[in-house]
């Protein structure tokens, strides 16, 4: 399922440009911060969970103009949701930038950015179940959706972004992940 939307993604990068030079073109930026996601389930038997996270969100991105971009996204994030476990999300995702920040010429005091792609958010756990200590590992994969806003706060480019991971992994059965994030442009 990731090879299409990877292929998709690099295709549709490819084609909608026609400049021969869009390579140099390209631009990027990284930002670093703090987030807290929440799991929940959509069924009874399933047990909401939440995580508290330290992130990274790295872009590359193509100028359409000096407000507007388009490019790819890896926002990660590495959390712990309790005192034995360990939280990890990952996804690449299409992104579309306008206003602050959407690229290098940028004037603007304010920006808003929409992200689509496919991700995933894992739960790592040690557990104890009498005969021996055991990690347990619980995948929450699906289609992946951001979007945010960014200013600037005492001069530093600062993001609130929302994102959210939708379930497809059945044998946990369906699960929404939405995460909160607050973002430090480096």
């Amino acid at each position: 399922m990731k090879q299409p939307l990877i292929i998709a993604t690099l295709f549709a990068l490819m084609s909608m440009t026609s400049q021969a030079q869009w390579l140099e073109d390209i631009e990027q930026d990284h930002a670093v911060g703090y987030g807290y996601a929440v799991g929940i389930p959509y069924n009874i038997s399933g047990s909401p969970f939440a995580s508290q996270e330290l992130a990274y969100h790295g872009r590359y991105y193509l100028p359409v103009s000096e407000d507007f971009s388009w490019g790819i996204g890896t926002p990660v994030s590495v959390g712990t949701p309790g005192p034995a476990g360990l939280s990890l999300s990952y996804a690449l995702a299409l992104e579309f930038h306008a206003g602050m920040g959407a690229t290098m010429e940028s004037k603007k005091s304010f920006g808003v950015f929409a992200s689509v792609g496919f991700g995933s958010f894992d739960m790592l756990y040690l557990t104890d179940d009498g005969i021996s200590i055991r990690l347990d590992r619980s995948t929450y994969y699906g289609p992946y959706l951001g979007t945010g806003v960014r200013l600037y706060y005492r001069g530093q480019p600062v993001g609130l972004s929302l994102n959210t991971w939708r379930n497809m992994n059945t044998v946990l059965g369906k699960v929404q992940v939405i995460s909160l994030r607050l973002l430090y442009g480096l």
